[in-house]
């Protein structure tokens, strides 16, 4: 069986913190990427290692590295508000909130890994131009030394 490349978001389920203030529900949990997969991925690319600016975009997509979890983490909440038209099950309200907190922790780490995305999309555009520049220098050498070959002159304007 192929090894799995795939980059997935996990969560802390001991960093789940729970309240109730008001008529608002707070659910407060803990996702991250674990170093293992990006490690993975990073290598089936071609890389040796995780590149630093990789790194610099996830610190500034708010991850950092937690050692317990071996991967770089983050923080995100969920809030439900309840109406006064709506029924008052707890259960409910944590599930709601639980749900949105996960989506947001779905969204930053999206986030993230679209600026990668668009940063490796940018270099390869980069590298492409920076080699269709060296293939049409590599023809002007090409003919400018055939050019010495028949004429005894590199440049058009010599002959």
């Amino acid at each position: 069986m192929e090894e799995q490349k795939i980059i997935n978001l996990s969560f802390d389920d001991k960093k789940v913190s729970k309240k109730r203030i008001g008529n608002r529900t707070i659910v407060s949990l803990t996702s991250y990427l674990k170093e293992e997969k990006l490690r993975m991925y990073f290598n089936y690319i071609g890389f040796r290692n995780i590149p630093d600016i990789v790194l610099e975009i996830l610190e500034n997509g708010g991850y950092k590295y937690d050692y317990k979890l071996h991967g770089w983490k983050t923080n995100t909440s969920g809030v439900i508000v309840l109406n006064q038209d709506d029924e008052d099950n707890q259960d409910n309200a944590w599930r709601i909130a639980m749900t949105k907190a996960k989506l947001n922790a779905y969204k930053k780490a999206y986030r993230c890994l679209s600026e990668i995305e668009s940063l490796f999309l940018s270099t390869t555009n980069l590298i492409q131009d920076s080699v269709d520049e060296l293939v049409y220098l590599i023809n002007e050498e090409t003919n400018a030394f055939e050019r010495v070959k028949e004429t005894g002159y590199c440049d058009v304007d010599k002959q």
